[in-house]
């Protein structure tokens, strides 16, 4: 089920702060809607990455299926040590899925910085 957003909510924010939230919200690529959301869920989101990353990331993948497709057909011809090509590639894989979490998704922010924001956060 989606998620539709009614509620509004209208901030004041000193030049500095708003200044800060721009430049955050730039950096990650998010809107300020977004960025704050993300704040108010308790993860910090990762800086943007350039089109040169993605780029990187893409011919990996190409390389990995190359390999699969090296193992594929050793496996049909009987060659052997085949599995080395497909552990390989296996491997690439999952280096490419770190890459993307430690690069791409969002961090939970751990507690010490939850329970400052959560001060903030809390009426008085």
């Amino acid at each position: 089920m989606r998620n539709y957003r009614f509620e509004r909510v209208d901030i004041r924010l000193s030049f500095e702060e708003k200044e800060n939230l721009e430049k955050k919200a730039k950096k990650t690529g998010l809107t300020k809607s977004t960025l704050i959301r993300f704040l108010l869920d308790g993860y910090e989101p990762q800086t943007k990455v350039d089109d040169e990353f993605y780029i990187k990331l893409d011919e990996l993948r190409k390389a990995t299926d190359n390999l699969q497709n090296i193992a594929r057909l050793g496996v049909l011809r009987g060659w052997d040590d085949m599995e080395i090509y497909n552990q390989t590639s296996k491997d690439i894989s999952m280096l490419i899925l770190d890459i993307k979490r430690e690069f791409l998704l969002p961090e939970k922010m751990n507690n010490k910085r939850l329970k400052l924001l959560e001060k903030f956060n809390t009426p008085k």
